[in-house]
């Protein structure tokens, strides 16, 4: 991002189906959660508002378990329609103060179907795995997983289509982590003129649609949502040649100043870079802010750059 006199902004790289469901089996009715109990689903588990329901109560946990295989599948039959908030291929939310269900490792399990299901997986518990689960889905509707308020540290790899989840998050704790080829990114550059006044800081607001995954963007604040995650946060500011007054620009990030820059105007142009490793929740937002003290308003405008593979900034899962 850039600001001057006549600035050069760079850029920005950071259903219902029935009434019964299928169970995991209950523990020892008692307080104590299940021990490595080994599970194996085969064929095909479909027709059933909650496929799959791991459940955590005062009767007991349904704890460290491994699923092998399976397929889970939801259809537009018997009366189901699109997105029912009451259905899941996977339901693993606790209704136990002390949470869960924890540790339970799917390997191989598919996801099929259509979006019956609002949330094809809801989890409330923590370090559950998904490893090379298919996630197949009809064109057009990508599937969810949920993570409830106290889910933390879970992780899917990989797998087909896991390009194409969307991920919700109903807390702060981060939810668990998600490994596709891709990974999530943003990158975004400016491509009108914005006036920075004199002496007030101000947030970049006129970024092009970004090129992002896993990151939403608001238009009417400058403001850019990452999913949870450690990001690496880098941009580059560049002021117009000007020889009054002073050039700054800042990295904010969920309402803290991470990083700042500062240089004297210059009767050429002057080049701000800021930087950051932050940790990010589902709510801390980063915006590029930047000010300048000439005595009168300057020009943010467009940068143009010779190469869009390496964007001046940028943000990225580590």
């Amino acid at each position: 991002m850039m600001c001057g006199s006549q600035a050069y902004a760079s850029g920005w790289l950071a259903r219902r189906l029935t009434s019964c469901q299928n169970r995991t089996p209950d523990s020892s009715k008692s307080s104590r959660a299940w021990r490595s109990r080994p599970r194996i689903i085969s064929g095909r588990c479909g027709r059933i508002t909650r496929t799959f329901v791991l459940g955590c109560t005062a009767d007991g946990y349904s704890n460290q378990n491994t699923f092998l295989g399976g397929r889970l599948q939801h259809s537009l039959t018997k009366g189901a329609t699109l997105d029912d908030l009451n259905a899941s291929q996977i339901y693993a939310a606790s209704v136990n103060a002390e949470g869960g269900p924890n540790n339970n490792t799917f390997i191989g399990t598919s996801f099929d179907g259509e979006n019956v299901a609002y949330y094809r997986v809801d989890l409330a518990g923590r370090y559950n795995q998904f490893y090379n689960c298919p996630w197949e889905h009809v064109s057009g509707q990508s599937p969810r997983v949920r993570y409830r308020s106290t889910a933390q540290w879970n992780k899917i790899e990989g797998g087909y289509a896991a390009l194409d989840i969307i991920e919700v998050f109903d807390g702060t704790l981060g939810g668990g982590e998600i490994r596709d080829p891709i990974g999530a990114y943003s990158s975004a550059n400016t491509t009108s003129g914005q006036v920075i006044p004199n002496n007030i800081w101000t947030a970049i607001t006129t970024w092009a649609a970004p090129v992002q995954r896993r990151v939403t963007y608001s238009s009417g604040t400058g403001e850019f949502t990452p999913r949870p995650g450690r990001w690496r946060i880098m941009a580059t500011v560049t002021f117009a040649p000007n020889a009054t007054g002073r050039c700054m620009a800042r990295l904010n990030v969920g309402g803290t100043i991470v990083d700042i820059a500062e240089a004297p105007g210059n009767a050429n142009r002057t080049t701000l870079k800021l930087q950051c490793v932050s940790v990010l929740d589902s709510v801390k937002t980063i915006k590029v802010e930047c000010n300048q003290t000439s005595g009168r308003t300057w020009l943010l405008k467009q940068q143009h750059h010779t190469s869009s593979s390496r964007p001046s900034t940028w943000a990225t899962d580590d």
